[in-house]
């Protein structure tokens, strides 16, 4: 599927995601950078020409999640892969000329099977058109409906995910009181599931569950907001101390202390806290797994925060951990 994200940018880099099914399915990120798999189909690699707009990058996120919960959808519903892509051309060729038709067309192919994730999905994409004609309330319209298409829809896996990226489109257009609201009834959802599915589903939980203590300060209930945080890392912490701890529960220990110590406003309650706890975790992630290259990203991300924002009080330990981070990275490159 090629995208390209308009909002009058004039330069544009391409990008190949490569998606893996296998990880979607149990709630782990579904997006590599690797060479994807050899029983990956044509419809599971998805080429995107991206907008050098910040905004447009977010949008073109929350597209692209829209069609791999589809893609999971596919594989899990054993629809033809041709039927999702007809479905979709069908509705592009629609949204590039008139919005309110395609609106129309998603309702009716909604109505038509309400319990199809491929097509409920589709709401995501309309969301993102909508937005970038600033109808804003159009488009929280949709990202609203799709939330609680997949909040109902929460025992099938592709939905864990698809909640956590439209709970992220959905902060663009919602009001603070309203994306706590949102969040609240994600965050039930995933708690009424058998234990079996939440541990299945940890990097949704997780990343949601970052959203609820940011929704929280958002409306003024700091101290709320700072013990789910620290429930989340010291639960996280915990179960990466435990001998089944994998790369998987890494990645949502990493991903979760990402998120936390974010330019997000209102990680400004606990991000001093985390950063600490961030350099070390990351730190211990690309010695334990030195081939991962989420890893070698993450960890290359929080050490230049580390040498130009967050640690600048002593320069000779900053000048100690250039060395290091290059002794690490180094025989990587």
């Amino acid at each position: 599927l090629d995208w390209t994200g308009g909002h009058g940018a004039t330069t544009s880099e391409s990008v190949t995601l490569h998606f893996d099914p296998s990880a979607a399915m149990d709630g782990s990120p579904a997006i590599c950078d690797g060479p994807p798999r050899d029983e990956l189909n044509p419809g599971e690699i998805i080429a995107m020409s991206i907008s050098s707009s910040g905004v447009a990058m977010r949008r073109c996120a929350g597209f692209l999640f829209g069609i791999l919960v589809s893609v999971v959808a596919i594989a899990q519903e054993s629809t033809a892969p041709d039927a999702f892509r007809e479905l979709y051309q069908e509705f592009r060729g629609l949204a590039e000329n008139d919005l309110d038709e395609a609106t129309k067309f998603v309702e009716s192919k909604i109505a038509e099977e309400p319990d199809s994730t491929d097509r409920n999905v589709l709401r995501q994409s309309l969301a993102s058109r909508l937005m970038d004609q600033r109808r804003f309330q159009d488009a929280e319209d949709q990202l609203t409906k799709l939330l609680e298409f997949q909040i109902r829809q929460i025992d099938v896996p592709a939905n864990r995910l698809g909640v956590w990226m439209t709970l992220r489109e959905l902060r663009e257009t919602a009001t603070d009181k309203e994306m706590l609201d949102a969040v609240e009834r994600s965050y039930q959802a995933f708690n009424n599931l058998e234990q079996s599915d939440r541990d299945a589903s940890l990097f949704a939980i997780t990343q949601i569950a970052t959203m609820k203590a940011q929704a929280l300060a958002s409306v003024g209930q700091d101290d709320a907001a700072r013990k789910l945080v620290t429930e989340i890392i010291q639960d996280l912490l915990k179960r990466n101390r435990h001998e089944d701890a994998n790369e998987e529960t890494t990645q949502s220990l990493i991903s979760a202390l990402g998120e936390l110590t974010s330019d997000e406003a209102h990680n400004d309650l606990w991000r001093n806290q985390c950063v600490e706890t961030f350099d070390q975790c990351v730190t211990a992630a690309i010695e334990k797994y030195p081939d991962s290259t989420e890893f070698q990203n993450a960890y290359a991300s929080a050490q230049l925060n580390m040498i130009t924002r967050w640690g600048q009080d002593d320069p000779d330990a900053t000048e100690k951990r250039i060395e290091s981070v290059q002794e690490k990275l180094n025989p990587l490159a």
